[in-house]
């Protein structure tokens, strides 16, 4: 328990997340074919409750569809309680989205832009034989037992939905929704 305490402070003093920025923004690129923009930090917070703050990121919209922003947050926080974990417990805090903003659209052929980030082709990746070797054995941990989030609060939110096949537009301004605690304790077979 001290030790993953200790990994724990080690991890909050010494790693800036900032630093991982770009390489962050690539992966979202190489992936979806989408800018993601930090315009503010990337912080962590610690103790009781190790944490990830981020101000304000955008996610860009797909080819040929306006604003240039599909979702932007203006501040996305999320944090876990610590201790929780060493008994198998997950313990989330307030999951606090501020300033969240969403533009869906449908263009006049009906293409969506979502479509290329909910597309698959309905295969499973199959492992390539490195894959497999470096695959990680089971481990003797211990099984989830129960997950809790505290809360969920959204502030100050936009959804617009603008679907130009049907001439439909509808939208949802300066939305807030809070969501108080939600829990379950798991069964696990053996």
């Amino acid at each position: 328990m001290a030790l993953f305490v200790v990994a724990a402070v080690i991890l909050v003093a010494t790693v800036d997340p900032n630093e991982y920025k770009s390489e962050i923004a690539q992966a979202v690129k190489d992936n979806t074919g989408r800018e993601l923009r930090f315009d503010g930090d990337i912080s962590f917070n610690f103790f009781p409750w190790l944490g990830l703050e981020v101000g304000p990121v955008a996610l860009g919209n797909a080819p040929g569809f306006a604003p240039a922003d599909m979702l932007r947050v203006n501040k996305a926080e999320a944090n876990i309680r610590i201790l929780p974990l060493l008994t198998g417990d997950i313990a989330i805090g307030t999951v606090v989205l501020d300033g969240f903003t969403l533009n869906l659209s449908v263009n006049k052929a009906g293409v969506s832009n979502w479509d290329d980030l909910a597309k698959s082709d309905g295969k499973a990746p199959q492992p390539t034989a490195q894959q497999e070797k470096a695959k990680p054995r089971e481990s003797g941990g211990s099984p989830i037992e129960s997950l809790s989030v505290q809360g969920v609060e959204i502030t100050n939110a936009n959804v617009t939905y603008d679907n130009q096949k049907d001439g439909k537009k509808a939208s949802l301004t300066n939305l807030n929704l809070l969501v108080g605690e939600v829990g379950d304790k798991l069964t696990t077979s053996a």
